[in-house]
């Protein structure tokens, strides 16, 4: 027969952890790590979407209506309305 010990430091150290999240996320920690995750994320989407459209060859490119110069702009105008969205979004909540 076994049984299962239970440390008398698991119940404590799971209180004093969402004791030290609530503080955090009151303080506004929380909040601005949302944002860098945010960032973070939008960074790597840029990234990828340039990478994506400089991949195409020149006749795609021209097809869909975009110079390989504007790439940059474009993506930059997305990333730009995609936090727009998110920061409206974000206010609702």
């Amino acid at each position: 027969m076994t049984t299962n010990v239970k440390s008398p430091y698991a119940r404590p150290f799971a209180i004093s952890t969402a004791h030290a999240w609530r503080r955090w996320s009151s303080s506004g920690v929380g909040h601005v790590l949302c944002k860098v995750a945010g960032w973070c994320q939008d960074e790597v989407l840029r990234t990828a979407a340039i990478d994506e459209l400089n991949r195409l060859n020149d006749h795609y490119l021209e097809d869909v209506g975009i110079n390989r110069s504007d790439i940059g702009s474009i993506v930059d105008a997305t990333v730009k309305r995609l936090r727009e969205s998110r920061k409206t979004s974000c206010i609702s909540l």
